[in-house]
């Protein structure tokens, strides 16, 4: 019995020990886990300090030797001075090096190395770039945990940098307290643009990514057409020239009726309320054109619509969003969130090249006359439309345009200052033929509103766009029920819309 409990005894000991040993080497796995800089495969977005976006795409990867190489996605960097610098590398540098030991070796604009090394331990330090014959910027792993990035938990390391002599004496730099982060999965999520590596010292931080889609990225056509039935957009429009010529202003309200969602076909229908104001000649004399008109429109999207993302290239990269004369090149410059909503939108800066050439150094600098022809405009999820600032002129005479997204309702979220219906369909005189008669008018309520003849569809909406009451193929509408005040009445037929005012008394 003795030699059997012994036995026993050992074998519950052995277990315990396989059990602790299992613990503690998963433990260890857990200080050297593979931190990465850069992957493959995977579209990730970043934001710095200053709102401005940068994306992380590796265009292609290379073997040499033990040495994998990194090819980064070009870009376009657009200059304090408004410039467009043609394609350059992107914030992490044309390529990376990544080596077997863990060293990532990146390079700034002037060839100079920047040196990461994934691998190292906590408290560990080495020389990360070289700034003078006389001092370094120091890297030491400050921190190794984990966090929650882009609603995953993550394994994040933390590179804390600090200017030092080669005696190791701390001097001062702006790079000072500046961080590098690494992870186990995502790659670097929090740096600095190495390409101007040491000179630009704002952080840059994972803000998105594709795959999955995750924060700020590419906004797709399904994403940036995806209405629903109570979706409501108000915008404004203005055009004026600096001469004061035939200047325009409109004032509009669009509100998604209906959606089908054939996917070889989607249509979208809207109501439209539309207020404008056009001025016909020279400054002197001008003529009003003042008119209020009420009209359905409709989108129709088919399968190509969504055949690829709005923004094929990366954040900052030139784009050619519409082969127009006027807008040939674009660039996005910012992701943002419209204030008090969660619905992102992505801006775009633009220019006519027909305007500018490129030089030598590759800047669109040189005009070729003193004009200038900038654009920004704004696709949002779910919005999809284009809301732009525009103006094109020859240095002395120029014209300036705005449509400006003033309002938008989608679901519970809203944005913005609407207009009321009625400051739109009350003011100047209601799109309507002359032939479409309605009688009495003014009307008691609980009279009959006579039509001069049989209507396909007659619908009574108040002045906040509520349809009131609808009839087909009549020549009669009831009003009873009816408060006073002033109604819209909207006449269908087949081949045209009217809407006209109508006022109910008591």
């Amino acid at each position: 019995m003795a030699n059997k409990f012994n036995r026993t005894s050992y074998l519950r000991w052995m277990l315990r020990a396989f059990v602790c040993s299992l613990f503690l080497i998963s433990s260890l796995g857990g200080f050297t886990q593979n931190y990465q800089s850069v992957k493959s495969g995977f579209t990730h977005f970043f934001l710095d300090e200053t709102g401005e976006d940068h994306g992380m795409l590796m265009d292609s990867v290379s073997v040499f030797g033990t040495d994998s190489i990194f090819t980064n996605h070009f870009t376009v960097r657009q200059l304090v001075d408004g410039r467009l610098n043609v394609p350059v590398a992107g914030w992490l540098g044309e390529k990376t090096i990544i080596k077997p030991t863990g060293e990532n070796l990146f390079f700034n604009a002037g060839g100079d190395t920047i040196l990461i090394e994934t691998q190292a331990q906590l408290n560990d330090t080495w020389n990360l770039f070289k700034l003078n014959p006389s001092s370094y910027l120091e890297a030491t792993v400050s921190s190794i945990g984990t966090e929650t990035i882009l609603e995953s938990m993550v394994d994040v390391k933390t590179i804390l940098l600090q200017r030092k002599d080669y005696s190791g004496t701390l001097l001062n730099h702006p790079l000072n307290g500046k961080t590098i982060q690494l992870s186990n999965s995502l790659g670097i999520i929090q740096g600095l643009d190495f390409h101007l590596f040491p000179n630009d010292t704002i952080q840059i931080e994972i803000a998105g990514m594709e795959n999955p889609t995750i924060g700020i990225h590419r906004l797709t056509p399904e994403e940036a057409y995806d209405f629903e039935v109570g979706d409501e957009f108000h915008y404004e429009y203005e055009k004026n020239a600096n001469d004061g010529s035939s200047p325009h202003f409109e004032k509009r309200i669009e509100r998604v009726t209906s959606v089908n969602n054939d996917p070889n076909g989607r249509r979208i229908m809207f109501d439209v309320w539309m207020w404008v104001r056009r001025f016909d000649g020279q400054p002197s004399p001008l003529t009003l054109i003042e008119e209020s008109i009420y009209i359905n429109d409709s989108l129709i999207l088919s399968e190509p619509w969504f055949s690829s993302p709005l923004t094929d290239a990366m954040p900052n990269s030139a784009e050619d969003l519409d082969t127009s004369s006027c807008y040939l090149h674009y660039t996005p410059t910012e992701f943002h969130y419209f204030e008090t909503s969660h619905i992102p939108a992505l801006t775009f800066q633009g220019s006519d090249n027909s305007h500018y050439e490129i030089d030598s150094v590759g800047f669109w600098s040189s005009a070729i006359f003193s004009g200038w022809d900038y654009s920004t405009t704004t696709y949002g999820n779910g919005i999809g439309r284009t809301y732009w600032t525009h103006q094109i002129g020859n240095g002395v005479d120029y014209l300036d345009e705005t449509e400006e997204l003033t309002y938008f309702k989608k679901g519970t979220q809203e944005w913005g200052t609407p207009f009321t219906i009625s400051e739109i369909m009350d003011v100047g005189n209601v799109q309507a033929e002359i032939n479409y008669t309605l009688y009495p008018n003014p009307i008691k309520s609980g009279s009959l509103l006579q039509l001069e003849k049989q209507r396909e569809q007659v619908e009574i909406f108040d002045l906040s766009g509520k349809l009131i009451r609808s009839v087909k193929n009549s020549t009669v509408v009831e009003t009873n029920g009816l408060p006073s005040g002033i109604y819209l009445v909207k006449i269908k037929t087949d081949s045209s819309i009217s809407t006209q005012k109508l006022v109910v008394t008591n």
